[in-house]
């Protein structure tokens, strides 16, 4: 779609008073099309300019809302104490909806349709940063959810949003801080646990709470919803990271993983430990344009399970399934350059799926999938951002039910070592429990001496562990590796080799 645009001809942004953050988020105002399911439209559109001062008596760095038509409803923009400073996140179902933003004075707003200041978090050390994620919301006598937020000075902070049901400035239940300067974060709450109450991510957080998954440049870091951090996080990815992260069940194993994309077009996900399953991520263009896109999750054949569909500046959309090729009819073409992200709707209200993707001119391509029909489980993640309000938040009705455990523990095959050759840098040993196990490893030199042991509590899950040789000379190695759950144990012998 080009020329005029979906607002008219008469509307450009420069009307609104500089040039617009480029996410926007959508508030459909028809009829509600139920947990997990999309409302019909038309929509209300919030989006947040640019600022060109230093304060509020400059233009730009407000947050407005506008119709169908591009037309400002009254009391937009919002009069704020403070330049905007984030994208706008919208939660709720219309009419019952709010309007979050960061802004430079270090607080988190929340505004009615109104344009009412609902909502105002404590400060911050630093002006907020990067984008929201807010989770919950929509009560009958109010709403009440967490809101995620991080400031330019390296702090992740949680808020409890009680619009409606409470009073004046809110603290923070948790903030901690992971980076520094220059800080630029973005979220996304999602149950690791899958939609059970089983635990079988074998994660040490409250059972039914969501995880809060943070991320800047190349690292990911992981809380409880009470703000406990995650150990096996905060590790360096293979490379920067494109801002915007996804949440679905890549693998198929019933439990949600934190799709990914690096700005050299490596597609991946990452499980419950922080780590991605091996061989992943992996590369969808052989080119090196930097890439931009957020990946989302859908089922582009019907079978009921999630492939990972990401665009890269090659001009390829690529749908990658759990054993990492392209599904049928896949890669798509845009164009090289194309950057932004794809969505999933229905089109023509047929009950099949169209996937739309931008090219760099700003056209837009729009592809018919042979899928019958939207799963909101399976296609869990259809848009930047997840949903329409661009609240970066995978609820229970769009996660998958965990698999209860099963004898094993080790799932047959899984077990993989990696790099093997090493030269120079820490093994990986990845595996897949049917149970919760506890996992020995012994790291023997050829005579038979151990020059390494160590235990870990390994999850029902994906799982994997590092294992750092230091200063241990060249030469082969043998892991000794022991399962022990519920009973039954089995034993897994594997060949090391170190080079230097």
């Amino acid at each position: 779609m080009n020329g005029q645009g979906l607002f008219g001809p008469d509307f450009e942004f420069a009307q609104l008073d500089t040039r617009p953050n480029p996410i926007m988020a959508a508030l459909p105002t028809g009829e509600y099309g139920g947990d997990g399911l999309p409302s019909l439209g038309p929509s209300l559109f919030a989006i947040t300019t640019m600022p060109s001062g230093p304060d509020t008596l400059s233009p730009g760095g407000r947050v407005w809302l506008i119709d169908h038509f591009g037309s400002p409803p009254v009391g937009w923009p919002a009069h704020l104490p403070a330049l905007v400073t984030t994208p706008p996140v919208i939660a709720g179902v219309y009419p019952n909806a709010y309007v979050f933003v960061g802004c430079a004075d270090g607080k988190v707003y929340g505004l009615d349709l109104a344009a009412n200041i609902v909502f105002t978090s404590a400060a911050l050390p630093g002006p907020i940063a990067g984008r929201l994620a807010v989770r919950g919301f929509v009560t009958p006598n109010g709403a009440e959810g967490q809101i995620a937020a991080g400031d330019a000075l390296g702090d992740v902070a949680a808020f409890q949003g009680c619009v409606g049901l409470c009073v004046g400035t809110i603290p923070p239940t948790w903030v901690t801080r992971v980076g520094g300067s220059g800080f630029d974060p973005d979220f996304v709450w999602l149950d690791f646990n899958g939609s059970s109450a089983g635990g079988a991510a074998g994660l040490s957080c409250a059972s039914g709470a969501p995880q809060l998954v943070a991320h800047d440049a190349d690292r990911l870091w992981a809380f409880c919803a009470e703000g406990t951090a995650i150990g096996g996080w905060g590790h360096a990815a293979p490379d920067t990271l494109v801002a915007a992260l996804g949440a679905a069940d890549a693998d198929g194993d019933g439990q949600p993983e934190v799709l990914i994309q690096t700005i050299d077009s490596r597609v991946g996900f990452v499980n419950a430990d922080g780590y991605p399953s091996p061989g992943w991520p992996r590369r969808t263009t052989p080119e090196h344009f930097p890439s931009g896109g957020s990946p989302l999750a859908l089922d582009v054949n019907g079978d009921g399970h999630a492939e990972i569909l990401a665009m890269n500046a090659s001009g390829m959309l690529s749908a990658l399934g759990s054993d990492g090729r392209q599904a049928p009819g896949f890669p798509l073409g845009t164009g090289v350059g194309a950057m932004g992200a794809p969505v999933i709707a229905d089109l023509n209200r047929d009950g099949a799926l169209e996937v739309i993707a931008p090219d760099h001119l700003g056209d837009l391509f729009a592809y018919s999938l042979p899928t019958p029909s939207f799963d909101p489980v399976v296609s869990s993640w259809p848009m930047l951002g997840g949903d329409p309000g661009r609240t970066s938040w995978l609820p229970a009705s769009r996660t998958t039910l965990a698999a209860a455990p099963s004898p094993g523990p080790l799932e047959k095959g899984s077990l993989k070592v990696y790099p093997n050759p090493a030269r120079r840098q820490p093994v990986s040993f990845a595996y897949k429990l049917s149970e919760p196990a506890r996992v020995d490893f012994h790291i023997l030199d050829t005579s038979g001496h151990e020059v390494a042991s160590f235990t870990r509590d390994g999850r029902q899950s994906d799982n994997t562990e590092i294992w750092d040789p230091g200063r241990l000379p060249a030469g082969l190695y043998l892991a000794r590796i022991h399962f022990l759950a519920s009973g039954r144990e089995h034993t897994e012998l594997r060949q090391v080799a170190l080079l230097r």
